[in-house]
């Protein structure tokens, strides 16, 4: 990505950063490029989260032309000849809508040349379906994005401004079997669909399994990173974090703000109480209930630190 070259006005990020947002300097202080703290030069912004006073001062005192940090950690500091100070209660989400606003992607609407649409595809208004993207029988809210190569089977559908990264497939036949006397497997077959809500993203390489009988659902929000695989059957609720390479088996039920760690594994049929954690690594073979972190094989509440 090319840094930024283009000046920006200190006192036009209000709208982005919060109206609430302090500005202590000049509001007609410019800066051309966004940098890491250790970066800073001349015309450069920069940004922390430090609750640290020493911190922030060191980093106020740094080549950087323009700082966002937390109004706590300010203390009693003495600017530098032009350079100006946004102070906000929370720098992370400021510096996120920052980065958005400076470098987001341009839209590209529309359908790619070499991708393949099924002739019963409903897609809503302001999508865009990458090249060599394949779409079923599925109905698309307004504002998706289909990253190239990604793949919705027949059955699905998706919410407003859902994003689905390179690679991924959604609604993928259900891992289930029925075995015969003689021990043999007999499919079992998945007609349930799934069921994608509004502002949800799927990184690159994840697949979603279509249910049974009634749908797979994704509540809104959620966040799939690369690599994972959410069984039939599953309901994940809102605003959940799901890491890389993460595994949640059939018919598992999540509840909302859950975080389950990089290459985590749920056992089916289990239910994940709200705003649970759910460690890197962990296997978990029971029930969690709400408002727990717990961690290892098998999972078990996290062991309080030795003093």
């Amino acid at each position: 990505m090319e840094e930024e070259t283009r000046a920006h006005r200190v006192g036009d990020l209000l709208p982005v950063v919060g109206q609430e947002a302090v500005i202590l300097g000049s509001v007609d202080t410019e800066f051309a490029l966004v940098r890491r703290p250790e970066d800073a030069v001349e015309g450069s912004l920069v940004w922390s989260s430090s609750d640290s006073v020493a911190e922030v001062k060191r980093i106020i005192d740094s080549e950087a032309t323009v700082v966002l940090c937390r109004e706590s950690a300010i203390g009693d500091v003495q600017l530098p000849v032009g350079t100006a100070v946004i102070l906000v209660s929370d720098p992370r989400l400021a510096f996120t809508r920052l980065m958005k606003e400076l470098f987001g992607q341009k839209r590209v609407l529309g359908v790619d040349p070499a991708a393949h649409l099924h002739e019963g595809a409903s897609l809503g208004v302001d999508c865009w379906i990458g090249p060599r993207a394949v779409v079923g029988c599925c109905q698309l809210g307004d504002g998706c994005r289909i990253g190239p190569g990604a793949v919705l089977l027949d059955g699905g559908r998706l919410g407003d401004r859902v994003v689905v990264h390179p690679g991924a497939v959604l609604g993928l036949d259900g891992f289930g079997y029925a075995t015969d006397p003689s021990g043999s497997f007999e499919k079992i077959e998945h007609v349930g669909g799934l069921d994608v809500g509004d502002d949800v993203e799927v990184f690159a390489q994840v697949a979603v399994a279509r249910g049974t009988l009634s749908p797979t659902r994704i509540g809104r929000g959620t966040k799939i990173n690369s690599l994972a695989h959410v069984g039939h059957n599953t309901v994940v609720g809102e605003d959940v974090l799901i890491g890389v390479g993460a595994k949640v088996c059939g018919s598992v039920e999540i509840g909302t703000q859950v975080r389950i760690g990089p290459a985590a594994v749920v056992r089916d049929h289990l239910v994940v109480g709200p705003d649970a954690v759910l460690g890197m690594g962990a296997v978990l073979t029971k029930d969690m209930p709400a408002g727990v972190t717990w961690v290892g094989n098998p999972a078990s509440p996290r062991s309080p630190r030795a003093s």
